[in-house]
C-alpha cells in the first residue's frame, strides 16, 4: 500500500470514528436518562402508593394512641380501687380499735371508782372521768376532721388524675394529626416517599422527647404524699394536746387521793 493510501485509510477511519462517535455518546446519554427516569417514576409511584395509604397509617397510630390511654385509664382505676379498699379497712380497723378502747377505759374507770373511800375522792373520780371522756372526744372529733379532709382530697386527686389523662390523651391526638396534616401537605405538594417519611419521623420524635420532657407533670405522687403527712402532722398535734389535758387530769385526781390519804 502506497503512502497514499494509507493517508486515505487514516483519514477514512477518523471520519467513521467522527461520525459513529456522537452516535454512541448520544446512546449513552439516553440511557441514563432514561434510567433517572425510571427511578424518577418509581419514586413517585412509591411516593403515591405511601400518601395513598397516610390516611391509614393516621387512623392505625390514633387507634394504639385510644387503646394505650384506654390501658392507662384501666390501671388508673384499678389503682383507685385499691385506694378505697385501703380506706375502708383502714377505717374499720380504727371503729374497732376505738370500741376497744372505749371498753378498756370503761373497766379502768370502775377500778378507779373502787379505789375511793370518800365521798370527795368519788367526786373527783367522776370529775376525771368526765374530763378525760371530754378529751377522747376532742381527741377523736380533730382526727376524723382531718380524715375526712385527706378522704376529699384524695378524691379530688384522683379527679384530677383522670382529667389530666383525658387531657393527655386530646393534646397527642392533636399533636400527631398535626404530623399527618403537614405530611399530607407535603404529599399535595409532590414530594417524595423518602421525605414524606421524613416529616412523620421527625414529627414523631418530637412529640416523644416533649412528652418524656414533660412526664413529671402528669405524676400526682407528690401531692399525694403532702396529704399523707398534712394527716400525720394533724393525728400528731391531736394526740399531744389530748396527752397533754389527760396528764393534767391524772395530777389533778392523784392530789385530790394524796390530800385525802394524808389526813
Amino acid at each position: 500500500m502506497t503512502t497514499k493510501q494509507q493517508l486515505y485509510s487514516v483519514v477514512a477511519a477518523w471520519l467513521l470514528l467522527a461520525l459513529f462517535l456522537p452516535l454512541v455518546t448520544l446512546a449513552q446519554v439516553t440511557d441514563r436518562r432514561n434510567a433517572d427516569n425510571l427511578r424518577a417514576n418509581r419514586e413517585a409511584a412509591r411516593g403515591e402508593a405511601f400518601c395513598a395509604r397516610l390516611d391509614d397509617s393516621r387512623e392505625r397510630v390514633l387507634a394504639r394512641l385510644g387503646e394505650r390511654a384506654e390501658r392507662v385509664r384501666d390501671r388508673g382505676d384499678s389503682r383507685n380501687n385499691q385506694v378505697d379498699t385501703r380506706r375502708d379497712d383502714r377505717l374499720a380497723r380504727l371503729d374497732s380499735s376505738r370500741t376497744d378502747r372505749d371498753t378498756s377505759r370503761d373497766d379502768r374507770y370502775e377500778s378507779l371508782r373502787e379505789r375511793a373511800e370518800t365521798d370527795e375522792q368519788l367526786a373527783a373520780v367522776e370529775e376525771f372521768i368526765s374530763t378525760v371522756e371530754a378529751l377522747v372526744t376532742e381527741r377523736r372529733e380533730a382526727m376524723d376532721a382531718a380524715i375526712a379532709d385527706f378522704e376529699d382530697a384524695v378524691e379530688d386527686l384522683k379527679e384530677s388524675m383522670q382529667s389530666a389523662t383525658d387531657s393527655l390523651k386530646s393534646e397527642v391526638e392533636d399533636e400527631l394529626n398535626a404530623v399527618f396534616d403537614e405530611a399530607k401537605a407535603a404529599c399535595d405538594a409532590g414530594s417524595s416517599a423518602s421525605e414524606v417519611r421524613g416529616i412523620i419521623s421527625d414529627g414523631m420524635r418530637s412529640l416523644r422527647d416533649n412528652r418524656q420532657a414533660n412526664r413529671g407533670q402528669y405524676s400526682f405522687r407528690a401531692e399525694f404524699e403532702a396529704l399523707r403527712e398534712t394527716r400525720k402532722e394533724a393525728f400528731a398535734t391531736a394526740r399531744e394536746e389530748f396527752k397533754a389535758g389527760l396528764e393534767a387530769a391524772k395530777e389533778e385526781l392523784r392530789e385530790t387521793f394524796s390530800d385525802e390519804e394524808s389526813e
